[in-house]
């Protein structure tokens, strides 16, 4: 019963039949192998592998194999158990691409925290190539909203081989450009796309735009250090369709808030500059004469050398009296 619900065959279909039948044509080398041995008296316990289910879909499994023998000693058959693994190979599967993902983000956010201004943009650019590379994918892109809320910017974009740099076409669009999306993201959903097909009939401006090559898409709001939203972040593949996982919407969601606090603190950066020329400019002098106090008469008086003064006079114009 328990090889009836791994493999989905009843024990009538296989009864009689080629045990090659649930071999990948790939491993049929090491089928033949374990096999050999088998009838060679070596027992083999917990090789993991993978074996095929009746509509072609691998499993992975954990065979032991111990050779049967008569009461000569001598080996009749072999005896194979074989246990699905499936849910621990997920599970260890997920736990290596988790720790992938930690190292990436880690490396992100030195180079955000050590980076100077000029380098802000360069180190965007390179977390988006890192993020878009352990997802696969071959165009990544961060758009940023107007504090308005009236128009957005394509501000940083990686492109993979064979993809067109598109950032240029997208600067300073009106709201309105792609309603569906925009109202999306101005809400805090995401837009995930498998496939074109999976755009709802109003995304008219968005199907569009598919068409330039676009197979899946994955757009991310982004939230600033007051956790109003900034904008979003976009990955894309042109190469193959991508079936975004909620694990890749959570990384993106991480890459992209970091994204949107290191943009912050450029701008933060670049108005403290630009205050700060603007009054380290020296302003125009202007000649201004000393008022005096004379303490005996009371009376306040500038003095001045007039022009056709000799050297060492000196002019006294009462100002003002007490």
């Amino acid at each position: 019963r328990g090889a009836e619900r791994l493999f989905d065959y009843s024990a009538a279909q296989v009864l009689g039949k080629e045990v090659a039948l649930l071999v990948p044509p790939h491993l049929h080398g090491e089928a033949q192998s374990i096999w050999q041995s088998g009838f060679a008296g070596k027992g083999i316990q917990g090789h993991e592998t993978q074996r095929l289910r009746k509509d072609g879909t691998p499993v992975e499994v954990s065979l032991s194999i111990s050779p049967l023998r008569d009461a000569s000693g001598s080996i009749i058959a072999i005896s194979l158990i074989a246990r699905d693994i499936s849910e621990r190979k997920r599970s260890e599967a997920a736990l290596k691409r988790q720790v992938m993902f930690n190292e990436l983000m880690t490396r992100v956010l030195i180079r955000f925290t050590t980076c100077r201004f000029p380098q802000v943009g360069s180190s965007v650019i390179a977390a988006l190539q890192q993020t878009a590379e352990f997802l696969g994918v071959d165009h990544a892109h961060v758009l940023i909203f107007s504090p308005e809320r009236t128009t957005w910017t394509a501000t940083h974009e990686w492109c993979g081989p064979k993809v067109e740099p598109r950032t240029s076409a997208y600067q300073n669009v009106p709201f309105g450009s792609i309603p569906w999306s925009e109202s999306r993201l101005l809400a805090g959903q995401v837009i995930r796309i498998n496939t074109p097909g999976d755009y709802p009939a109003v995304a008219v401006a968005e199907r569009q735009l598919s068409e330039a090559g676009m197979q899946s898409i994955l757009l991310v709001p982004i939230h600033g250090a007051a956790g109003v939203i900034a904008g979003a972040v976009g990955f894309d593949s042109h190469a193959r369709p991508v079936t975004w996982s909620d694990d890749d919407v959570a990384h993106c969601k991480m890459v992209g808030d970091a994204i949107a606090t290191v943009l912050e603190r450029k701008r933060a950066e670049e108005a403290l500059r630009n205050s700060e020329e603007k009054f380290s400019k020296p302003s125009k002098p202007v000649r201004q004469s000393s008022p005096s106090f004379a303490l005996r008469t009371g009376a306040i008086w500038k003095s001045t050398a007039p022009s056709n003064s000799t050297p060492g006079s000196c002019a006294t114009k009462f100002w003002a009296d007490r």
